[in-house]
């Protein structure tokens, strides 16, 4: 493939929020040969829309989800809620950032925020979304304001790679130690041999049988002897 981008590499980058059209600018490919893979990252980032739009909100009536609230929020502002499109993309933290919009199109308005999976919570990057968000607050407390950073409420702190291998290294460790304890034989349950019985406690064996003792041959009479009724021996 044009200048080494794989169908993998293309799909990273729709997921991080380029468009098919942004790559092939970028790397000369065709349109269309982008545009192939990205129809599973499109529904991806669609499904995760819809998963940050689904949220509830906290400190809210049970129930009411994210896109309850922005749609109230939009009608508020006399705009006109089937105006509204959501989008997502992944970061490079493992987070989501979630893009609404709406509004006409010669005055579209878009705010940000931030979706843990992890925790299934939404969290606003910026005053528009604030404004979404939180409808009760006045307009122009955001515009005083800096913008607030998310709270990441799953992501650990950052540790060394050094420290990963370590636990990692430690972990398999634990869990061979934890196969051998379990496999091995115990040292202190060594078989026992059987202790040879007392002589006298033993049972004579039983005697053998004479072998019955051969008889001889009967001697068979000479033709004299049958003739003249004389054996040899006289």
């Amino acid at each position: 493939m044009d200048d080494g981008l794989r169908p993998r590499d293309i799909q990273a980058r729709i997921r991080a929020g380029q468009s098919s059209a942004q790559i092939a600018s970028a790397t000369g490919m065709d349109l269309d040969k982008v545009e192939r893979f990205e129809a599973p990252v499109l529904a991806e980032r669609a499904h995760i829309a819809d998963r940050a739009r689904s949220t509830e909100v906290r400190h809210s009536a049970p129930g009411r989800t994210v896109d309850d609230v922005v749609q109230a929020a939009v009608k508020a502002r006399g705009a006109d809620p089937q105006t509204l499109e959501w989008d997502s993309w992944r970061r490079d933290d493992g987070l989501w950032t979630v893009t609404i919009e709406f509004g006409p199109d010669d005055h579209r308005l878009s705010g940000r925020c931030t979706y843990d999976l992890v925790a299934r919570a939404v969290f606003a990057e910026d005053d528009v979304a604030r404004s979404l968000l939180d409808p009760e607050a006045e307009p122009a407390t955001y515009a005083a304001q800096p913008a607030e950073r998310p709270r990441l409420m799953s992501v650990p702190p950052p540790v060394s790679p050094d420290d990963v291998f370590d636990h990692a290294q430690v972990e398999r460790v634990e869990r061979v130690e934890s196969i051998e304890s379990i496999e091995s034989p115990s040292l202190e349950a060594e078989p026992v041999a059987e202790e040879p019985e007392p002589e006298a406690a033993r049972p004579a064996p039983a005697p053998a049988r004479p072998k019955p003792a051969r008889g001889k041959r009967a001697s068979i009479p000479s033709w004299d002897e049958i003739l003249f009724g004389v054996s040899d021996s006289d």
